[in-house]
C-alpha cells in the first residue's frame, strides 16, 4: 500500500460525529418525543402528543428530536421516515429502537447534513417512494438509504435489516460517516451490510460490520461492504460476514470488502483495520488493480487478499476475534483474544483515541481493529461518563439512569418485560426500576436552567416520576407486590416476605420516596424507606428528610440517627 490518501468524506468528517451526543448551542428548538406509536400525525408536536413522526416532520435544519428510550415501530402508511437536515439523539442503541416491523425502510435521507446518534435501525425491508417517481418499490437501503447530502450516524446500531437490492443495512449515494457504530446481520443482493454507490462516500472510525450477507442468483459481491465509490475504514472490525449464491457460500466475490468501478473514480483507504473470517474472500475486486490502489497501513487480513503490503500490516494471520457480542460501551464488538496478533499493532501515532467501546487506547500502542485489549492484569480504564453521552434529562418528561453495581432492571412504559441497564440510559417518567440487586445513579432535571440532581437508589423496585413547574421532584414510589390479605393455611416463607418492601436513597437534589401511608422529600440525605401493610418507617441516615403523613395529614422533619412510622388510618 501507498501512502494515505483520503477521500471526499474522510476522516476530518467523521470527527465530527463523536460530538453529535451534545446538543447544537445553536439549536432553534428541541422536540421532546413522547410517545412510541406512530398514529396518523395531527401535525402537532407538544406535550401532550409527540409521536417521532411528527417530531421530524416539525423539526427544522436548527432543530434537535430527542428519542427517549422505547420501541418506536414505523406503522404509518407513509412508511418510512423522510429525513433533511435533521438530529434525531436517542437515549442509547440498547434501549431506542426504531423498527420499520418489515413494512418499508427505515430512514430515507436526502440533501444537507442529516445527524443521527443513539440510536437502533432495525427490520426495514427497502420499501418505500420510487425516486423516479410513480409506485413505491423495493430499492437500496434495507435500513437506510442515504440519496444525496450527508448522514453523520454515532453510538447507534443498524441491525436486521434487508432489501433485494443493494445496501441491507446502509445504501449511500451521498456522503455516510459513522462512528461508534455496528452494522450487523444485514441481507442484500450486494452489499449486505453496507453499499456505497458510484459518486458516493462512507467513511467509519471505530465502527464493527459484522453478520452480514449478500446473497443473489447471479454474480454476489460484497458481504459486509459493496464499494463503487469512496471508501474510508479506520480502526475498522469487517469480520464474519459472507457472500453466497442461491444459498450457498462462494469462493469469491469480498465476503469482507468488495471493490468495484464506476464512472467515478472511487478510492479505498484503509488504517488499522481488520478484515477477517469473511466467507468468499477477506477482499474483492472487480480488477486486481482496484486492490492494489487501495491506500493505508498498519491493517491486517487473514488470507492475505486485501494488498496489505506496507511495514505496520500483518497480512495472512488470524486476529483471534471473538464472537458479536455486548463487550461494554453503546454498542457490539469483536473482542480480541489474548495473544491476538492485532494487539499494539495499531498506528500509534495516529489511532482513534478511544476503541469502539469509548475506552481510551493506550498513547503509543494501540491495538488493530475497533476494539482495544486489556490483560486480566490491567483492568481498562474507564469509559467517558455514560451520562455525558446522554442528552440532558427532562423535567417531568425524562430521567438519566446509570447501573453502579451489581443487577438492575428496567421496564419503560409499554413494555411487557425488564431488561437489564448495562450502560447509562435515559429513561421515560414511568419507567419501572428493579434495583433489589443492585445499585443504580439517578441525574434528574433540577431546574429550567439546565441544573441537575443527582441520587443513588437500592434494595427495592420503584416507579419513576417527576413534576415539571421551575423545582421539579424526582419521585420514586415503591412498586413491589405486597402480600396484605390473610395468609392462613399457607403461609410460606417467600409469602411472609413479600409483607415488606424498602428503598435505600443517598443523593443530593429534589427527590422523594413514596410508601403507602407516607413520603419522604430530601435535599442531600440517606435515607430508607420501608413499607409494611399497615405502616411506612422513613430512617435517616444522615441529613434531614420531610416526612408526609397521609392519614395525619401532616409534615413531619426527621433529623439523622432519627425515625418516623406513618400508620395506616384506622
Amino acid at each position: 500500500m501507498r501512502g494515505r490518501p483520503g477521500i471526499g468524506l474522510g476522516t476530518a468528517a467523521v470527527a465530527a460525529v463523536v460530538a453529535l451526543a451534545v446538543p447544537s448551542a445553536a439549536a432553534a428548538e428541541t422536540y421532546d418525543v413522547n410517545t412510541t406509536l406512530d398514529l396518523p400525525p395531527d401535525q402537532v408536536c407538544d406535550a401532550t402528543d409527540c409521536t417521532l413522526r411528527e417530531a421530524v416532520n416539525a423539526a427544522g435544519p436548527d432543530d434537535v428530536v430527542r428519542l427517549p428510550a422505547g420501541t418506536y415501530q414505523l406503522t404509518h402508511p407513509d412508511g418510512e421516515l423522510f429525513l433533511t437536515s435533521d438530529t434525531i439523539q436517542g437515549a442509547g442503541a440498547r434501549t431506542t429502537v426504531i423498527d420499520a416491523v418489515n413494512n418499508s425502510r427505515v430512514m430515507w435521507v436526502t440533501d444537507g447534513i442529516t445527524q443521527v446518534s443513539g440510536v437502533t435501525i432495525t427490520r426495514g425491508n427497502g420499501f418505500g417512494q420510487n425516486p423516479s417517481g410513480g409506485t413505491d418499490v423495493v430499492g437500496p437501503g434495507g435500513g437506510i438509504y442515504v440519496q444525496s447530502g450527508v448522514l453523520f450516524l454515532s453510538n447507534s446500531t443498524v441491525a436486521g435489516n434487508g432489501t433485494t437490492s443493494a445496501g441491507g443495512g446502509v445504501a449511500a449515494e451521498g456522503g455516510f460517516a459513522a462512528s461508534g457504530t455496528t452494522v450487523a446481520n444485514n441481507r442484500a443482493s450486494n452489499g449486505g451490510g453496507i453499499a456505497v454507490a458510484d459518486g458516493g462516500g462512507a467513511s467509519l472510525i471505530n465502527a464493527t460490520v459484522s453478520g452480514n450477507i449478500a446473497d443473489t442468483g447471479r454474480l454476489t459481491v460484497g458481504g459486509g461492504i459493496l464499494a463503487v465509490g469512496s471508501l474510508s475504514l479506520e480502526n475498522v472490525t469487517v469480520a464474519g460476514n459472507q457472500v453466497r449464491v442461491n444459498g450457498v457460500p462462494a469462493a469469491t466475490g469480498g465476503g469482507g470488502i468488495h471493490k468495484s468501478s464506476g464512472q467515478t473514480a472511487g478510492t479505498v483507504t484503509i488504517l488499522d483495520s481488520i478484515v477477517a473470517s469473511n466467507t468468499g474472500r477477506a477482499c474483492d475486486a472487480a480488477s486486481a488493480a482496484l486492490i492494489t490502489a487501495f491506500g493505508g497501513d498498519h491493517n491486517l487480513d487473514d488470507d492475505g487478499t486485501c494488498g496489505f503490503s506496507e511495514a505496520g500490516d500483518r497480512p495472512g494471520v488470524n486476529p483471534l476475534l471473538g464472537p458479536l457480542a455486548n463487550n461494554g460501551g453503546p454498542t457490539d464488538t469483536r473482542a480480541l483474544a489474548a495473544g491476538s496478533p492485532a494487539i499494539n499493532a495499531g498506528d500509534g501515532a495516529s489511532c482513534a483515541s478511544t476503541d469502539q467501546r469509548g475506552f481510551a487506547r493506550p498513547a503509543g500502542a494501540c491495538d488493530i481493529g475497533a476494539f482495544e485489549y486489556f490483560p486480566p492484569s490491567q483492568p481498562p480504564p474507564s469509559p467517558p461518563d455514560d451520562d455525558d453521552q446522554l442528552p440532558p434529562p427532562i423535567a417531568g418528561e425524562t430521567v438519566n439512569a446509570l447501573p453502579k453495581s451489581g443487577r438492575v432492571r428496567v421496564k419503560v412504559p409499554g413494555s411487557r418485560r425488564f431488561v437489564r441497564l448495562t450502560e447509562g440510559q435515559q429513561l421515560p417518567v414511568g419507567t419501572i426500576v428493579d434495583a433489589r440487586k443492585g445499585h443504580v445513579t439517578l441525574i434528574a432535571a433540577a431546574d429550567k436552567q439546565g441544573g441537575t440532581s443527582t441520587a443513588e437508589f437500592w434494595a427495592g423496585i420503584f416507579k419513576l416520576g417527576q413534576t415539571k413547574g421551575d423545582k421539579p421532584v424526582t419521585t420514586l414510589k415503591l412498586n413491589e407486590k405486597l402480600r396484605c390479605g390473610s395468609t392462613r393455611g399457607k403461609a410460606t416463607t417467600a409469602a411472609k416476605r413479600k409483607k415488606k418492601r424498602r428503598l435505600w436513597g443517598n443523593g443530593k437534589g429534589r427527590f422523594r420516596t413514596k410508601g403507602r401511608y407516607s413520603a419522604a422529600t430530601v435535599r442531600g440525605t440517606k435515607w430508607l424507606t420501608k413499607d409494611r401493610c399497615n405502616s411506612t418507617l422513613t430512617r435517616v441516615v444522615r441529613g434531614r428528610v420531610a416526612v408526609r403523613d397521609f392519614a395525619k395529614r401532616r409534615t413531619v422533619v426527621v433529623r439523622a440517627g432519627k425515625r418516623y412510622v406513618a400508620k395506616r388510618k384506622k
